[in-house]
């Protein structure tokens, strides 16, 4: 037997769910599957500092995000905003006046990459 409520499995004997008060039954619905939701990119942060600025200024706004690569520490590494994509354009708004440094990432080889003689 099993509560629909809390999903809690109970000998054959008992009726009630002793947690939730409503009938147990022999056998449960499936769960939903989880929702899957996308996340996009929106901007590359090189130092810790700005972190909480931006955690601060998306969460008042109830933006859904994280940060990929976010330090444990306060080491400045390159971090990832990573935006819901249906609430990107929005966090984008909102980061907008923002002065936080372009990443000193090129697309290119640099001579430190190419072959020497």
């Amino acid at each position: 037997m099993f509560c629909p409520e809390c999903r809690k499995e109970y000998r054959e004997e008992f009726y009630t769910c002793r947690d939730c008060g409503v009938s147990l039954v022999s056998e449960l619905e499936p769960e939903p599957a989880p929702e899957c939701l996308e996340f996009e990119e929106i901007l590359t942060i090189l130092s810790v500092s700005d972190i909480p600025m931006i955690k601060s200024l998306l969460d008042s706004e109830s933006i859904n995000y994280y940060f990929q690569g976010e330090p444990p520490y306060s080491e400045d590494i390159i971090t990832r905003l990573m935006v819901r994509k249906d609430q990107a354009d929005e966090a984008r708004e909102i980061l907008d006046g923002l002065k936080i440094p372009e990443p000193l990432i090129s697309g290119g080889s640099s001579s430190d990459d190419e072959e020497r003689p």
